[in-house]
């Protein structure tokens, strides 16, 4: 990775908020209650991290098992 890249990261963890509203609408149907209030939990770059990723494996056409996964892998 280059160094660019490393900056944009930092960035993006310097700068993040909690997901939005209507981030978290998007999100919600594929947790179930449990897994939404330990998704609650993280810090608000690893849950804006999620969402980026959540976002490519959805548009990629990933299954649903996969899409929870990808909410989840940082647990």
């Amino acid at each position: 990775m280059g160094i660019f890249y490393r900056l944009g990261q930092f960035w993006q963890n310097v700068t993040a908020k909690p997901l939005s509203r209507a981030q978290t609408a998007v999100i919600r149907p594929h947790l179930s209650e449990a897994e939404f209030r330990l998704y609650q939990q993280y810090a608000p770059e690893d849950q804006q991290h999620t969402f980026r990723a959540f976002c490519l494996v959805q548009d990629a056409g990933g299954g649903e098992a996969l899409l929870t996964a990808v909410l989840l892998h940082d647990v």
